[in-house]
């Protein structure tokens, strides 16, 4: 059965391996403010976004009635508190039943709603269905003012939990969590309880619904869209068949990918002896996937001597076909904890959240007992920077997001007044933390904007103080001209202070160069070298009046450079000179009939020359293969050749046309069957409408000899042409009307036997 103790009131916990953890000095985080809600009970919060305006929102549980809790529906209820940029409460609502109702995930919908994802064990109050035990939970409220627009439970008989739920392209969404039963909305389960995947559509009506586990017990604990509209799973488990193989001991770290059905593309598990367990998962920008969560072992993936004691945060990185690229783990010789990972807007790393009892290793301090914990990492997961907070006692960090380039918001839940917090409202309070990466600055005497390295200080801003600059490298703080982003004048002065002289003179080059040549009717493109400078061209040696780009287009003969130039800096480049080639002549002379009626086709051929090449066209469309000074043409239409000389200038000639007048014929009007088609002694003409006028049949060889002859009259459908003995192989059989109309059809006649 569904261990509680980890399903209901204990986070899952994951496990991540480093696989060498230095110890990085960085800048201290400080606190800029810190704030508690709640009552005089207890109040959590499991998930944190961020609202537009500077203000955020939060979903949790809470158990009071006082304070910033106003109601209170019986035990726990979903809380969810909409905060503005400051610090001050837009509206909460408490949501539930008599019974104990969590909200575990908070997300922005579509519509710029919020969504909660947790699990109820009412059916009262709020919530409408419970199908027995413990359901999942979802509801959705209006961001301006908590309306709560519409709530839905999901689950059978036994425990159902949803962790996390993410709004899907088509509408609808997905969730995630565990499952202990195997009936009403769950099937598939594989015994104890599973990992639950239930996809959503816009009505919130199950579209499909996944299982994933074996025998034992699996949870998840987080879901996230891939780029290809599938998904991404963690959680953890201890079986050893089904869909996993918990094959290090314990629970392990589980991370499965899916298509957009559901369908298991790859599966992972990461850990060791001990328990250990993926808490969260994100996509990253190279097409992987990084992980956080937490690890008890010493051995199995654990590498050696990397384990620093008791509990570790485990964060790893995984390319797109799930194999380990790197691992680290976190902490001291105390317990340490991840719930949640997030990249940073700009891609350079992870900001990591959960908590920490240790204050050596890779933290500085601890409060008392459980500290909130929170820490950035680069993308090879070296900490940047580290701050443990909290009072004497228990208090854990869920999430952290950031607010501006060094700022972060953190959402915890504490006990007490001590330490770091003030303001509890009595036993646990939600607390939202803005911490702040001071800044190093440097003394800017000349003002230019680059400090020199030896006189500092620290502020918790993004603007310097007077007199001082974000960075440092300024050679001589005296002189306002020279700093490190100072453009190197040719003036034999290190302007922008990096050890060399005049870096920045050049040679002025053209492309092409030395001698250069185009077709008659076209031009050349000359193009001046090095780029981002100012340019005038030279013709002949004096400037060509607007001609200041990079490139320069002429179309006459002539010798030309260009002057390359900035404030600082200037130089000529060598003369190209420029000659204009005649384009060849392009002619076809027709070795035959242009009308191929009887002929089938006719040779068509193009002008002589030395060191000419030839390309067909029919139409606008280059012949396939067609590229000799003949061709024959074999189809109606248009034909020119394109003639090229060896200097590659090239001529399109005239069109010449070629016919065949044997397709004058309407076929749309008179429609004709010729039977047998191969013949021998006769052939069958019938006529299946009738004919406009009266008329002839020719039956000929194809050299144009007449070798049967027949007259018809309008009024017959159907009449018959003995061939002579003598004919064989492919004759035509001309049908003429008096009107004027014909038509030509091909007959082949076999030789009789004797």
């Amino acid at each position: 059965m569904l261990s509680i103790l980890l399903f209901q009131k204990r986070s899952l916990t994951v496990l991540i391996a480093g696989i060498h953890c230095l110890s990085v000095k960085a800048q201290t985080p400080q606190i800029v403010w810190q704030k508690c809600f709640g009552g005089s009970k207890d109040e959590e919060s499991r998930s944190m976004i961020l609202t537009s305006g500077g203000g955020y929102a939060f979903a949790g549980f809470s158990s009071s009635t006082d304070g910033d809790c106003t109601s209170n529906q019986g035990g726990d209820d979903v809380w969810v508190v909409n905060v503005n940029a400051s610090n001050q409460i837009i509206w909460q609502r408490s949501l539930g039943g008599t019974k104990e109702d969590w909200g575990r995930y908070i997300v922005m919908d579509t519509d710029s709603n919020f969504l909660v994802c947790g699990h109820s064990f009412s059916s009262n109050g709020h919530v409408t269905v419970n199908r027995g035990l413990q359901d999942v939970w979802i509801l959705k409220l209006r961001r301006s003012d908590g309306t709560l627009l519409w709530q839905h439970s999901y689950g059978g008989s036994d425990v159902d939990i949803g962790y996390q739920i993410q709004p899907t392209a088509d509408g609808g969404y997905i969730l995630v969590g565990g499952t202990v039963s195997n009936n009403y909305d769950v099937s598939g389960n594989h015994g104890k309880a599973d990992i639950w995947l239930v996809k959503l559509n816009s009505n919130r009506n199950i579209m499909w619904q996944r299982c994933f586990g074996g025998t034992e017990h699996e949870e998840g604990s987080s879901v996230q869209i891939t780029p290809d509209g599938g998904y991404v799973i963690s959680g953890f488990g201890n079986s050893v068949d089904g869909d996993l193989n918990a094959q290090y001991g314990g629970y392990d770290a589980w991370i499965i990918r899916t298509d957009a059905q559901g369908n298991i593309l790859w599966q992972r598990a990461f850990g060791g002896s001990q328990n250990d367990g993926a808490r969260d998962v994100r996509p990253t920008p190279d097409g992987g996937y990084i992980v956080t969560g937490f690890t008890n072992s010493n051995d199995g993936l654990i590498p050696p001597g990397t384990y620093k004691g008791n509990q570790d945060i485990w964060v790893w990185k995984l390319n797109a076909a799930g194999e380990l690229e790197w691992q680290r783990l976190y902490g001291g010789s105390g317990e340490e904890y991840s719930f949640s990972i997030e990249v940073l807007a700009d891609n350079s790393g992870y900001l990591v959240a959960g908590y920490s009892s240790s204050s050596d290793g890779d933290l500085t301090s601890n409060k008392g007992s459980l500290d909130v914990w929170v820490f950035q990492i680069d993308l090879a997961g070296n900490i940047v920077w580290q701050r443990s907070m909290g009072g004497s006692v228990h208090d854990r960090a869920r999430v952290i997001r950031q607010v501006a380039p060094n700022e972060y918001l953190v959402n915890a839940y504490v006990r007490l007044n001590n330490g770091d917090i003030s303001g509890n409202h009595g036993g646990k309070d939600v607390w939202n933390v803005r911490i702040c990466v001071p800044t190093v600055y440097y003394q800017d005497a000349d003002g230019d904007g680059y400090g020199t390295a030896s006189v500092t200080t620290e502020e918790c801003s993004t603007v310097p103080p007077a007199g001082f600059a974000v960075a440092a490298g300024d050679c001589n703080d005296n002189a306002a001209s020279i700093h490190p982003a100072a453009y190197d004048a040719c003036n034999s002065v290190d302007d922008n202070c990096n050890g060399m002289v005049d870096e920045n003179s050049f040679t002025a080059t053209t492309s092409p160069s030395g001698t250069a040549s185009f077709c008659q009717g076209a031009s050349l493109t000359l193009t001046a070298s090095p780029s981002g400078y100012q340019y005038q061209w030279l013709k002949n040696g004096a400037p060509v009046s607007g001609a200041t780009n990079q490139t320069y287009t002429t179309s006459s003969a002539a010798d030309y450079a260009v002057q390359v130039f900035d404030a600082y800096c200037s130089s000529t480049s060598a003369t190209v000179t420029v000659s204009k080639i005649s384009k060849p002549p392009a002619s076809i002379t027709p070795l035959g009939n242009l009308d191929i009626c009887t002929t089938g086709s006719v040779t068509l051929q193009a002008n002589n020359g030395t060191g000419l090449s030839y390309q067909w066209f029919k139409g606008s469309k280059p012949i396939s293969g067609a590229t000799q000074q003949t061709y024959t043409a074999t189809k109606t239409g248009t034909y020119k050749v394109q003639v090229t000389n060896a200097q590659g200038c090239s001529k399109k000639s005239t069109g010449v046309t070629v016919t065949s007048s044997c397709r004058l014929a309407d076929r749309k009007v008179h429609v004709i069957t010729l039977f047998p088609n191969p013949a021998t002694g006769k052939v069958w003409i019938e006529f299946h409408e009738r004919q406009p006028a009266d008329g002839e049949i020719w039956i000929t060889d194809i050299g144009g000899k007449l070798l049967a002859y027949q007259r018809f009259f309008a009024e017959e459908s159907l009449l018959g042409v003995d061939l002579p003995s003598t004919a064989t192989g492919m004759l035509y059989v001309t049908v003429a009307w008096a009107n004027g109309k014909r038509i030509v059809m091909p007959l082949l006649v076999r030789g009789r036997s004797s």
